[in-house]
């Protein structure tokens, strides 16, 4: 599927998945021309069925504020999703509320239930992730921005210009974590700024059972390596990658860090 102008996703909710698009069995082509604008998605993990949740499911984590990918075995075509220009993804979130199920990925999640599967997500214009979150009630919440695994084969590139910015997850990842799979942080051409992202944040209930991020609670975080995989960055002269926030990982994590350029 082609969106050749620009794209509006804004305001849309699911009670499981994928707050706005779900890709979660069989191979899939999704390609974005113009100017993209994901705003305001969100996943509630609702403990029942109702007419604002329906068709709520107990046994998944729930994931994918604005996108998810996931979780079945898409075949060697894979799931591809391509993103030609701008694209921003601000104010998406994931509030799990069942019982000691996890939350992932305030914007976009990619997630192969220990599989090893062929996902690819390549930000190619500048991109802007600001303000997305991830929260569960009893259980744990990781990648206010993004979430990251499923395998080797899964890859995630970020283009120039890109900011990532104010994100919050209530455990670990305040705007990445990366549990398996490749990202590829390219500034060639434009400067990539990681500033203002946390975690370990502590979160409030604003009505309706949403919850929100506490303003400055937390630890600054950009990404946080949880298992396996690659963290690859690659500049040009004149151009860098602004780290305000740090990298963290877990003691026991196999991550590979690569750095290209000047």
């Amino acid at each position: 599927m082609n969106f050749n102008g620009e794209a509006n996703f804004i305001n849309n909710h699911s009670s499981v998945f994928g707050g706005a698009i779900d890709s979660w069995g069989g191979a899939a082509t999704l390609t974005f021309n113009g100017p993209t604008n994901f705003t305001g998605n969100y996943v509630y993990g609702s403990t029942v069925d109702s007419l604002e949740y329906p068709n709520h499911v107990n046994d998944q984590h729930s994931r994918g504020g604005a996108i998810n990918i996931g979780y079945l075995n898409p075949g060697s075509a894979g799931v591809l999703l391509n993103f030609n220009n701008t694209v921003t993804f601000k104010n998406n979130f994931v509030v799990e509320t069942k019982n000691n199920r996890d939350a992932l990925g305030g914007a976009v999640s990619a997630y192969g239930n220990g599989g090893n599967y062929n996902y690819l997500m390549n930000f190619n214009g500048a991109t802007t992730f600001d303000g997305n979150y991830v929260y569960s009630l009893t259980g744990d919440a990781y990648g206010g921005a993004i979430y990251y695994d499923a395998g080797n084969k899964a890859v995630l590139n970020l283009g120039p210009g890109s900011t990532v910015t104010n994100n919050v997850a209530k455990t670990q990842g305040g705007a990445i974590y990366l549990e398996g799979g490749t990202i590829n942080l390219n500034a060639n051409g434009g400067d990539i700024v990681f500033q203002g992202n946390r975690q370990g944040a502590t979160f409030t209930d604003i009505g309706d059972g949403i919850y929100a991020p506490v303003a400055g609670t937390g630890d600054p975080n950009a990404i946080y390596l949880g298992g396996s995989g690659s963290l690859n960055m690659d500049t040009a002269a004149g151009n860098l990658i602004h780290f305000y926030d740090p990298i963290a990982s877990v003691s026991s994590a196999t991550m590979e860090i690569n750095k290209t350029g000047d």
